[in-house]
């Protein structure tokens, strides 16, 4: 389990991944398995981000993809599949869901991605993923903007942090 653990930080490490969730475990037959769900950007530099850059980028042939609008307006694109993963005297399904969100006028794709073991866990993580998806909501650019009810920290905040650090020493 361990040594599964450390191969999936490698990868995730690797792949320049945002933020990465795994839930370990075993399956019925007792190997280690688990449930991932990745966070990560995309830059489709020269082109801006859209739902056409995004199917190209990472359309599979068996994959199901469906374009969905979330509550808040954001358009993304949702795939989802099955891959065969292990040793090949024990090939088990393994299953995809995958959300990509453009941000408008901008080069930048977020990829929500998560892989489960099972066909059961695989439908709670396609709930997680379109879930994650239906929450994100872009911004524009707010440079120089404020936002009412934010508190600002001056730079005495972070010279006391400082000096409480150096005390520590």
């Amino acid at each position: 389990m361990l040594q599964q653990l450390e191969q999936l930080v490698k990868a995730a490490r690797d792949g320049n991944i945002l933020l990465t969730l795994i839930l370990p475990g075993l399956s019925e037959d007792g190997q280690a398995t688990s449930a991932t769900l990745l966070l990560r950007w995309y830059d489709s530099s020269p082109e801006f981000a859209s739902l056409r850059t995004a199917e190209q980028a990472f359309s599979t042939k068996n994959a199901t993809t469906q374009q969905c609008t979330s509550p808040k307006g954001t358009a993304y694109l949702y795939s989802s599949n099955t891959t065969q993963t292990g040793p090949v005297s024990q090939r088990r399904t393994t299953f995809h869901h995958q959300a990509f969100l453009p941000i408008p006028s901008t080069t930048w794709t977020l990829v929500i991605s998560g892989s489960a073991p099972d066909e059961e866990t695989g439908k709670l993580l396609g709930n997680i993923v379109k879930r994650v998806a239906n929450s994100v909501q872009a911004h524009p650019e707010t440079l120089g903007e404020t936002f009412e009810g934010l508190d600002l920290l001056d730079s005495n905040f972070f010279a006391g942090s400082l000096e409480a650090l150096q005390e520590q020493e």
